[in-house]
């Protein structure tokens, strides 16, 4: 009797060895996968912290460019009630402020592309994490196969010794 206990338990444990080998194969490299989009998350961290940086140059820079065009604004006022005929330097003025315009576009449209690179790392990540989750789902259900086995083979072993 003896020896079929035996029998039976190196069986079992034949059979599930290596399921239990590769599971611990897949979660080893599923936490080196983990790992390296970790590194690859903080990777982007620092890159979106370095986008923010530079739009909080930007609403500076923008700040700036505000009070002076507002300076530039009381200047004209002053000089319009000051000086009623000159007309076309005033034009000329204005023009330049068409430039400012056409470059605060310019300005729009790059901001425009950053957000766009944002929003494909931000989906990028999204599209990583669903496929974790999906490989971490594959994991449970073979762990759950796995503990399952384990305990039939431990109620078979407690006939077996009963």
């Amino acid at each position: 009797m003896a020896n079929v206990y035996q029998a039976v338990k190196q069986a079992m444990q034949d059979l599930i060895a290596p399921q239990l080998e590769s599971v611990k194969g897949e979660i080893a490299a599923l936490r080196g996968q983990m790992a390296g989009l970790d590194r690859k998350f903080e990777g982007l961290d620092h890159r979106i912290d370095g986008i923010d940086r530079k739009f909080e140059g930007l609403d500076t820079k923008f700040e700036g460019l505000d009070h002076r065009i507002d300076g530039i604004d009381r200047k004209f006022e002053g000089l319009d009630h000051r000086i009623g005929g000159i007309d076309s330097k005033f034009q000329g003025l204005d023009s330049r402020f068409e430039g400012l315009d056409s470059r605060f576009e310019g300005l729009e449209h790059r901001i425009d592309g950053i957000n766009g690179k944002v929003d494909g790392i931000r989906s990028e990540m999204q599209g990583l994490r669903a496929e974790l989750r999906a490989e971490i789902h594959v994991l449970d259900e073979r762990l759950t196969i796995a503990l399952d086995l384990r305990e039939r083979i431990v109620a078979i072993e407690t006939k077996l010794q009963g």
